[in-house]
C-alpha cells in the first residue's frame, strides 16, 4: 500500500485518491469517498513529486488525475477527455493531450 504523506500525522492511500486540484498555494485532494475533500497547504507540484508517475497524470496546470479511476477516454479534435468513475469529466490541455497520447495512446486505444 502506497501512501501520500501530507503531514506528520496525515496520510492518504494513493488508491483512494480520484484527483487533485490546485487552489493557489493549496491543493484539494478528492477521494473515493467524494463526500469531502482534503485541503493540503502544499502546492500541486510539490504533491505531484510524491505521487507514482504510473498512476497519476497531470492533465493541465491545475489538475492531476488517478489513471486507475478513469472509466473512459475520448478524443475531440486535438483534446483528450477523461471520465472518472464518479462521472466527473476532465479536459486535458492541448500540450498534455499530446504528451498523454505519446505515453499511453496505444494502450488505451484513444478514439
Amino acid at each position: 500500500m502506497s501512501l501520500l504523506k501530507l503531514t506528520r500525522k496525515q496520510e492518504i492511500d494513493l488508491y483512494e485518491i480520484l484527483y487533485l486540484e490546485s487552489d493557489i498555494n493549496y491543493t484539494k485532494i478528492f477521494t473515493l469517498e467524494a463526500v469531502y475533500s482534503i485541503t493540503s497547504a502544499k502546492t500541486l507540484g510539490t504533491i505531484q513529486q510524491q505521487l507514482d508517475r504510473e498512476l497519476f497524470f497531470r492533465i493541465n496546470r491545475g489538475q492531476v488525475i488517478n489513471l486507475n479511476h478513469v472509466s473512459n477516454y475520448t478524443k475531440k479534435g486535438s483534446l483528450v477527455i477523461a471520465e472518472m468513475i464518479n462521472g466527473h469529466q476532465f479536459v486535458f490541455s492541448r500540450r498534455r493531450s499530446k504528451d498523454f497520447e505519446k505515453r499511453q495512446g496505444e494502450f488505451y486505444n484513444l478514439k
